[in-house]
Order: structure tokens, then C-alpha cells, then sequence
């Protein structure tokens, strides 16, 4: 039996329960009523509001482990830590009950299995939700009224600006004016948001972003003015100045039309990003060749990066997809007629490894970029031996076969690059690549 925790903190530094009290509590509950259960904790939603699910990460693949039959039971310290919209309290709730999932309060001890305990839940997710939505207009009422009065109402200002204590009240004022202005002026003068970027980063700031940039060209902070008031702080420039400023972001680029037959399928082996398609022209032959690159390898300059061409990839897999399929196919029945007593003792250590991966995430041992592709890794892992435990793989391959048929490289020299392009798509998943950018492999989307 798999049993799931799930503890939630929406602040750092709020009053409610800490997480490791959350799941400690969880876990002597479950360790007294289901001593021989398996217990999965999903901690990774550590100062994140409980009002949207779609934000927390860690809940959503939990739900994606609830509908997909892998737990039997959710516990939580209160209800109000699953969403305090009621809602989506409900939707949560329907699915778990369609999975044959319970969901249990370790503090309201509540029985979901009869009518009155249901009825009993949903109404403290409706006191939840209605506790959510004073302290929210409650916030609401005081931002207003500090903005009105000029006052800091957020500790977070763009590039440009700090807060700082003024005769006993927090004010908004200028911060390294001249270094903000330069950023606008070269902005301004090259119309280049990316060449801005690299200027900024190699004079100014070294980890100095386009969303960064972004930000700064968007604020109305820099013209004083915030929400209704226009006088909110010391502006850096008129209004027809800003918009001049804004009119960057109104260049058109028109796209250049090429169809590239393998974009999104690659990763940067060295940060895990989405590779980007781009092109160049040979200037002997003016043909057109199409490449994959890192965009923060080539464009942001964060690490190094080679080119992966689109021409030398569709050799490859056309060399190489038979006899890779046929590998495939041949391990999946090989291992579907093997005993599958140790298969439940790795999705147990798999399942493990993932919960210490959430632990380090929360304790901040280790960054967003490694916790993801750890994660997707050991979420693959655990997918990969549920589906050897249902045995439905060898199913799934020969369903997929039906879109490869024998004389398939005949078909495919008759497509467009249009239909080509789809072709991949629709059999491929992704592309591996060594940290020398060289072809390693390919998973089928199966």
C-alpha cells in the first residue's frame, strides 16, 4: 500500500506548522493505522501559496501519481494544505475518489467514507477558502492604502530603485541612477534587447537577464507612477520618454519560414534547457543549413555550446531507427517473460531516491535547474517500472509499429519537409547528446 504526505508552508517566516512537524505528524499517523504501508512524501511546495494548485509542482505530480493508481491514500495535516480554493477543492477531491484514493486529515480526523464526514470536509474547505479570501482583501486594502500615501508596499524593485527608511517610513528612491540610465541609453541607441543584455552583463551586473530587462522596460516605476498614483516616487523620465523607451519592444522580426524537422526533441547536455533552432547561409554554396543550439550557451553566453546539425541528425536516425526499434521491441518481450519479484523493491528504492531528492530541494542543498532534471529522471525511472509491472508495454509497441511500416524510408523521401517534420515528432520523444554534443541516442515516444 502506497500512502502519500503532503505538508504545505505558504511563508517562511508565517505561524502555521513547519514541514518537518507536517510530515512528522503524517508519518507517526500513518506508522500507527497502516504500519506495513509505503510512505511517498511530496515536500517540494515550500513557500508557495495554497490558492492555485498549478504553482506547485510537487502537488501536481503528486495528482499525476494519484490518477494514475500508483497511491492509495493522501495525508495531510489539515485540509487547507491541499487548496483553499473550494473549487478546486472539489475537482482534487473527485479525482482522488475516481482513483479509489482517500485523502486523510491527521488534525480533524475526519472519516471521508461516510456521508456525514464528507459533508463535514467540505465544509471546512469552504471555511478555508473563506479564510483565504479576507486575509487576501485584507492585503489588498493595504497595499492600496500605501501606495496612496507613497510608501513601500513590496520588498522587491526593479533595477534602479531601493527601499530605503525615510523620517520613519519605508519610501521607495533611486538606486545607482547612473548605471540605470546607461542601461536605457544603450538600449535606446542600438534597439537591441539582446546586445543590451551582453553589454550590461559584461560592465554592470554579471547575471544580468533578458527577463530582467524586461522587467525594467514594462515597470511604470520609472516614470513614478504606480497604479493610481502618478506621483508615487522620483521619476527617471516623462512619460513620451518611456514610450520611446517601450517602442523597442514594437519591432517586428519576420520570421524566416524554415521548417526545422527536429526542434524541441534535443537538451542541452550541460544544462538541461530545450535546445533552439536557428539557421545560417553557406557563403559559397547560399544554401540554407539549419542547426540546434543552447540558447544560454550561444545567445546568453552562460556556458559553452556546440552546434547540432539538422542534416547530420536525420542521417542518424534514419541510419539507425530500424535497428533500434527492433532492440526495443526485443528487451521489452525479454523482460516480460522474466519474474518480476525485484521490480517492486526498485520502485520502493526509486520512489525513495525521489523523496530524498524533495528533502535536499526544501532544505536548499541543491538549485532548481539539478532538483528537475533529477526529478524528471527519477519520475522516468519510476514510470518506466510501473509500466514492466503492469506488463503493457509490449501492447504499446506494436500499436506503435503500426506508424512505421517496412517500407517507411521510401514513404518518408515523398514527404515535404512539413510532413516530415510531423513524422519525427509523432515517433520520437527526445534526442541524446554527450556534453560534446554528439549523437548518443533516441527514446521513442511510446
Amino acid at each position: 500500500m502506497n500512502i502519500a504526505i503532503y505538508p504545505r508552508k505558504s511563508k517562511k517566516d508565517d505561524n502555521s506548522e513547519s514541514m518537518e512537524q507536517q510530515i512528522d505528524d503524517c508519518r507517526k499517523y500513518i506508522n500507527k493505522t497502516y504500519p506495513d504501508a509505503n510512505i511517498i512524501v511530496y515536500s517540494g511546495d515550500y513557500a508557495i501559496t495554497g490558492h492555485s494548485t498549478a504553482k506547485r509542482k510537487d502537488f501536481q505530480r503528486m495528482m499525476d501519481d494519484v490518477r494514475a493508481g500508483r497511491i492509495n491514500a493522501v495525508v495531510i495535516m489539515r485540509y487547507d494544505r491541499i487548496a483553499r480554493n473550494m473549487r478546486d477543492f472539489c475537482n482534487l477531491y473527485h479525482d482522488m475518489e475516481s482513483a479509489g484514493c482517500n485523502l486523510i486529515s491527521v488534525s480533524q480526523q475526519i472519516d471521508t467514507s461516510t456521508p456525514y464526514g464528507k459533508n463535514f470536509m467540505y465544509q471546512m474547505a469552504n471555511m478555508a477558502e473563506l479564510e483565504w479570501a479576507v486575509i487576501s482583501e485584507r492585503y489588498k486594502d493595504t497595499a492600496a492604502y500605501k501606495i496612496r500615501e507613497g510608501k513601500a508596499y513590496t520588498g522587491r524593485v526593479p533595477i534602479g530603485f531601493k527601499i530605503e527608511k525615510i523620517d520613519g517610513v519605508k519610501k521607495v528612491v533611486h538606486d545607482n541612477e547612473e548605471q540605470t540610465r546607461a542601461i536605457f541609453d544603450y538600449l535606446l541607441a542600438t534597439k537591441s534587447k539582446r546586445g543590451t543584455v551582453l553589454w550590461v552583463r559584461k560592465n554592470f551586473i554579471p547575471d544580468f537577464t533578458r527577463h530582467k530587462l524586461d522587467t525594467m522596460i514594462k515597470s511604470d516605476l520609472y516614470i513614478g507612477k504606480v497604479r493610481d498614483n502618478d506621483h508615487f516616487c522620483d521619476p527617471y523620465f516623462t512619460k513620451e520618454q518611456m514610450e520611446e523607451i517601450r517602442s523597442v519592444n514594437q519591432i517586428k522580426y519576420a520570421p524566416s519560414g524554415h521548417i526545422y524537422l527536429f526542434s524541441g526533441l534535443f537538451r542541452c547536455p550541460i544544462c538541461g534547457r530545450k535546445m533552439a533552432s536557428f539557421y545560417s547561409i553557406d557563403r559559397k554554396t547560399k544554401k540554407h543549413r539549419q542547426y540546434q543550439r543552447c540558447w544560454f550557451g550561444g545567445n546568453e553566453k552562460l556556458h559553452k555550446t556546440k552546434l547540432v546539425s539538422e542534416a547530420k541528425t536525420e542521417k542518424y536516425l534514419l541510419e539507425n531507427l530500424d535497428a533500434a526499434l527492433k532492440n526495443l521491441e526485443f528487451d521489452v518481450k525479454k523482460e516480460a517473460g522474466k519474474p518480476k519479484q525485484n521490480l517492486n523493491k526498485k520502485l520502493n528504492d526509486a520512489i525513495g531516491e525521489r523523496e530524498r531528492l524533495n528533502y535536499l530541494f526544501e532544505k536548499g542543498r541543491i538549485d532548481i535547474p539539478e532538483y528537475e532534471k533529477k526529478y524528471s529522471v527519477l519520475s522516468e525511472k519510476i514510470n518506466s517500472i510501473t509500466e514492466e509491472l503492469s506488463n503493457n508495454k509490449v501492447v504499446r509497441i506494436e500499436e506503435f509499429k503500426k506508424q512505421i511500416p517496412e517500407d517507411w524510408k521510401v514513404l518518408y523521401e515523398q514527404l515535404d519537409p512539413k510532413g516530415k517534420q510531423e513524422f519525427w515528432h509523432r515517433i520520437i520523444k527526445e534526442i541524446y547528446l554527450n556534453e560534446a554534443f554528439e549523437i548518443t541516442g533516441f527514446i521513442f515516444y511510446i
